[in-house]
This record gives structure tokens, C-alpha cells and sequence, in this order.
């Protein structure tokens, strides 16, 4: 009885065994079968993107060719339509290619007039099998920039791929409804105009070489370029090596090195790094510069701020060289120059000294040692004697160039000096000897003879007697 009870219990544990085996085998064949038919739906929108590209290539050259029949046939929301037979019957799509694509849905070039030689042109779907937006999306994605759809939100427009562009539908008297897509062609003067960057320029339409927004190379280099010309601003993280000329309008900015075999132009010029040209620069600001600049000459009507300069020519500036920290000007040959390392002096790198064959002039002159002078010293200014002064000890001169000085708060002459003689005896050996001695400074004042006194005349010579003697003075003042 147990026995049996038991194989019946095990009966219905593989009975449960095998309805979840089956529920999951379910489950992945239907996952599988989801996957093959998104996978099919993929192919079907990458053939229906296919089949569009083909229609619209055709029809961008059909209206190249045959812009002014078709732009007299379109009205502003009268469209011409070009169909697909047209498109076969003159060439520009193979015999064999169908008016529908993969689902159905037939194909119609739209072309309304919007300005004076200039069409606006549709490759639009009607009818057939109506595509979910998930689907319409894709085949739009697939077309590219071109390509668009009809929104379900808003069935009124055709809609770009990520918004690019957007069309009324009203504009061309169609309708087609949710479900469609559509590629968009535009056309001025028979060329086509479209958002793309033309290779090739085209007479007289500048614009189809020109962007409107900002060029992102992501990363991949722009070469073989000649003249880069730019009005605003050229910021460059690594080098910049330039056969000839760098011309700016507006600031380079760089923080790698700047390599020019001709001249660098610019409004400003910022380097983190180096420049180094074989010709000259030429800036209309500033240049600020934290490496090396080596150059033939530089011309700046702003300020110049760097590092370092190292230049084979001439450097010019209307504004101002300036350095950011306790540097200046530096003669790498003689090793002197010009620096600053506080608010409130100059000074002489190196303790040069400084040379010049013309005045040195300032409000004050201070000497810490000795004073020099090759001549003369010239006072100019002067005072008056007996007037007061300070501090004591200054030199100045009266009207008449007599020096004065300060002493005790007062302008004072110089003081008198007390005479100086010196005494020469002369002896006398004959009757009537004559003094004949000369004083070598100053001035004879007096003699002495035969002790008969002092005596004065202006003359020196005097007779004596014998064994007389005569002592003379001369005196020095």
C-alpha cells in the first residue's frame, strides 16, 4: 500500500517536471521567434532605407537636370510630382525598379517653389502597409541626415532624424499619414542644397562650402591645409608647426608650442609653451608668453608678458613687457640686466653697474660709498647767508658762487684762516748786502735787522752792514 502510494506521488512530481519544461521551451521559442521577426523587421527597414536612397539620389539629379521645367511647373503649395516611372522612362532609375517599397508603400518626388530660383523638395511615401514609428524611426536613421519621418504625436509634419529638420505637409497638399517616411531634397538655382559640406565648390553658391555650427573632428587630425584664417579665437593644446604664416584677426591661445618658418600674426597671442619663428610676430594686444619665444623680430601694440625672449632681430611694442614674478630684462651674453624683487626699487641684476653717456637725472641722488666726480660739481641752486637750513652739514652757494654751508641751523661763509709765517735769517758779510730772499707762498710782511727792530716796507730788498744779519717773514694766508 505504501509502495504504491509512494510511485504515485513520483508520478505526479515528473507530470509538474514536465509542464515547467514546457512552459520554458515555450517561453524561448517565442523570445526566439520575437527576435527573428525584429530581426526580419530590421532587414525590411534597411531595405526600404535602401530603396529610398536610390529614389532619391535619382530624383536630386532628375531636378539638377531639369530645374527650370520643374520650376515653372511648382507652385508655392501646388508641388510638382516626379514619379518613379519618371524616373525610369529618362534613365535616372534602373527598368526593372519597382514605384513601392518593401512594405507597399509607393514612392512620390514632391518639388513646391519657396523663393526666387530656389525649389524645396521631398521624397515622400503614400499608402501601403502603415509602418509602427519604431519602424519609421529606423528607416529614417538608416536614410541619415536626409532622412524623416511622420510623427504620430503630430501626423501634420515630416520630421528630420533627431529633429535635424522639419517641413509642413500642408505646404505640398498631402497628407499620408502616420507610418511613412520621407527624405528631404533642396535646390537653388538647379543645385542641390542641402545640409551637407560640399567637396567641390559650386559658382556661385559660397554657402554649400560653409558650416553652421562648430566643426568636431573627434579627434582625427586636419591636414594638408594651406591659409588657416580665423576671426575669433585659436585655443591649441598640443603644437603648432606652420611651414609659412600664422595670421589671426583675433587670440591664439596655446598651450604646446608654436613653430612657424614665416611671420605670426594676431590680436592676442597666449603660449603655455614655446614659439619659435623664423620671421617675425606681429601682435595687435597682448602676448603673454610662459616659455620661450625665439624670433626674428616681434612687433606688439600691447603689452608683452613672458618668461623668457630669445630673439635674433628686433623687439617693438606700443604698450608694455611685462614679467610676473621678480624678473625683468636679462642679457644672456654679459650676464646683467633689469628686475624688480620688491615695490620700491629697480635694480642691476648681477650688480651691474649702469653706463651712459648722457644724464642720469631724479628728484634725489644717494650714494652709499664714495662719489666721483671727473670735473666739476655745478650747483645750481643757491641761498642766502645767514638764512636758515637743514639739515646741518649741506653745501650750497650764494649768488656770487661763494660756497656756503650749514652749520648750527644757519647759512655760514667759510671761516678766515690765521696766517702762517715762517722766519728766514739772512746774515750780513759786506757793507750794504741785500736781502735777496723770495717767499715761496704768500707774502713778505716784515724783517728784523741788526737788532734794531721790526721794520715794514713793501719790498724785501733792504741794505744791512756788516756783520749785521736781517730776519724776514714770509707769511702765508
Amino acid at each position: 500500500m505504501n509502495t504504491s502510494r509512494r510511485y504515485a506521488a513520483q508520478r505526479g512530481f515528473i507530470a509538474l517536471d514536465m509542464l515547467f519544461g514546457l512552459i520554458v521551451l515555450a517561453a524561448v521559442m517565442t523570445g526566439a521567434a520575437v527576435m527573428i521577426a525584429n530581426q526580419m523587421d530590421s532587414q525590411n527597414y534597411q531595405i526600404a532605407a535602401d530603396q529610398q536612397k536610390q529614389v532619391a539620389d535619382a530624383a536630386a539629379k532628375y531636378l539638377k537636370d531639369n530645374f527650370a521645367t520643374v520650376y515653372a511647373a511648382a507652385g508655392t503649395t501646388t508641388p510638382a510630382q516626379i514619379t518613379p516611372a519618371m524616373l525610369r522612362n529618362t534613365n535616372y532609375l534602373p527598368v526593372g525598379f519597382t514605384d513601392a517599397n518593401a512594405f507597399g508603400q509607393t514612392f512620390v518626388v514632391l518639388a513646391r517653389r519657396v523663393a526666387t530660383n530656389q525649389l524645396e523638395s521631398i521624397v515622400l511615401t503614400t499608402g501601403g502597409q502603415t509602418i509602427d514609428e519604431m519602424g519609421t524611426r529606423e528607416i529614417a536613421e538608416n536614410l541619415g541626415a536626409p532622412g524623416g519621418f511622420v510623427p504620430v504625436a503630430n501626423t501634420g509634419i515630416v520630421q528630420g532624424v533627431r529633429g535635424g529638420w522639419s517641413l509642413a505637409l500642408s505646404n505640398y497638399g498631402i497628407n499620408p499619414g502616420a507610418g511613412h517616411t520621407a527624405s528631404a531634397l533642396f535646390l537653388q538655382d538647379g543645385t542641390l542644397a542641402n545640409d551637407y559640406l560640399y567637396r567641390n565648390a559650386i559658382a556661385g553658391k559660397p554657402e554649400l562650402n560653409r558650416m553652421n555650427t562648430a566643426l568636431n573632428m573627434g579627434g582625427n587630425d586636419l591636414n594638408n591645409a594651406a591659409n588657416i584664417t580665423a576671426s575669433g579665437t585659436a585655443s591649441i593644446s598640443g603644437d603648432v608647426n606652420a611651414g609659412r604664416n600664422v595670421n589671426a584677426t583675433g587670440n591664439v591661445n596655446l598651450n604646446g608650442t608654436v613653430t612657424a618658418g614665416g611671420d605670426l600674426r594676431a590680436g592676442s597671442m597666449y603660449l603655455q609653451g614655446n614659439a619659435s619663428m623664423n620671421g617675425s610676430a606681429t601682435v595687435g594686444g597682448n602676448v603673454a608668453v610662459t616659455g620661450d619665444t625665439t624670433t626674428g623680430s616681434m612687433y606688439a601694440r600691447g603689452n608683452v608678458q613672458g618668461v623668457t625672449a630669445s630673439m635674433s632681430g628686433e623687439t617693438y611694442t606700443t604698450g608694455w613687457f611685462r614679467t610676473r614674478g621678480d624678473t625683468g630684462w636679462y642679457s644672456e651674453k654679459w650676464g646683467g640686466g633689469w628686475h624688480m624683487t620688491d615695490s620700491d626699487w629697480v635694480r642691476a641684476y648681477a650688480g651691474k653697474s649702469v653706463y651712459t653717456s648722457g644724464q642720469m637725472r631724479g628728484n634725489s641722488l644717494f650714494s652709499d660709498g664714495r662719489t666721483y666726480v671727473g670735473e666739476y660739481i655745478q650747483l645750481i641752486g643757491s641761498a642766502n647767508e645767514n638764512w636758515g637750513c637743514s639739515p646741518n652739514g649741506l653745501v650750497s652757494r650764494d649768488g656770487a658762487g661763494a660756497l656756503l654751508s650749514c652749520e648750527s641751523g644757519l647759512w655760514r661763509r667759510p671761516k678766515a684762516k690765521t696766517p702762517t709765517c715762517t722766519a728766514y735769517t739772512i746774515p750780513g758779510y759786506d757793507p750794504n748786502d741785500v736781502t735777496t730772499r723770495a717767499c715761496p707762498v704768500g707774502t713778505k710782511v716784515g724783517w728784523d735787522t741788526g737788532g734794531s727792530g721790526q721794520r715794514w716796507a713793501s719790498t724785501p730788498n733792504i741794505a744791512i752792514g756788516q756783520n749785521d744779519y736781517a730776519t724776514i717773514f714770509c707769511c702765508e694766508f
